[in-house]
Order: structure tokens, then sequence, then C-alpha cells
């Protein structure tokens, strides 16, 4: 399956947290989030593996920034009570998914795209920019 926001479908958080996107790689390892890549679930992350004592989340997140300028300009969404912080989501200019997630952040003239991509048949996370 292939799908596709804009920056617009990003900026709306209260929909774009409820829009999930899954990976796995046939181990019955996985991961996952929302197209603002910030966790909501308890079950929410980019490596989860399966052992035979059950699935564990190994890595939650990554904190991502980008500095420049002098400045530091977080890329990274995550949901506390009542609130988001850091506002990566506000440099979100789309997010695909097509084989594997594609968020695409624009910083002023810059643009920088993260993919997030499992390793089939591996318990392996491959996160590209």
């Amino acid at each position: 399956m292939r799908f596709s926001f804009d920056k617009a479908a990003c900026q709306n958080t209260r929909r774009a947290l409820r829009k999930e996107w899954l990976l796995a790689n046939g181990l019955g390892d996985y991961a996952s989030s929302t197209i603002l890549c910030c966790n909501t679930r308890k079950y929410h992350g980019l490596l989860t593996v399966n052992t035979p004592y059950g699935r564990h989340v190994l890595l939650s997140a990554l904190e991502e920034s980008l500095v420049g300028g002098g400045k530091e300009f977080a890329l990274s969404t995550r949901q506390h009570p009542d609130t988001l912080y850091p506002h990566g989501h506000d440099y979100l200019e789309t997010f695909r998914l097509e084989q594997w997630p594609r968020c695409c952040y624009r910083v002023g003239d810059v643009r920088l795209c993260r993919e997030i991509l499992l390793v089939p048949g591996q318990s392996r996370l491959a996160v590209r920019w």
C-alpha cells in the first residue's frame, strides 16, 4: 500500500497523530509510529523485537535535530500531557509510505528526508537521511 500526506495533513496534528504506520521484517519484529513519528501508544517504537519471552521495544525513538547558522532546529516530535514538544512537525513537509516510511523536512532552504527501514529476515533497523 502507498500513502502520502502533504504539509497541510501533517500540520493537522489531531488527525496526524491518529494516522499510523507499521513495518515488519518477517521474524515478528516491527517498527511503528504515527506519520509525525510521534509515538502515541506503548507498542510504538523504531525497533520492537520478538523474543521467546515476548515482544520488547529495544529502540523507542530518536531525538533528531538540524544544527546550522548557530541555531538548532528540532525535527523530533513528542507527546506530553496537553502539548507536543519539541515541534519537529512544524518542519515536516511530506510523509510517504511506500515500501518504508519517508519523512521530508524543510528548514529554510534546507530539505532533508529520513527513511526508516527494517532489514528483511534480520533484527536490524536502518535510518537513512
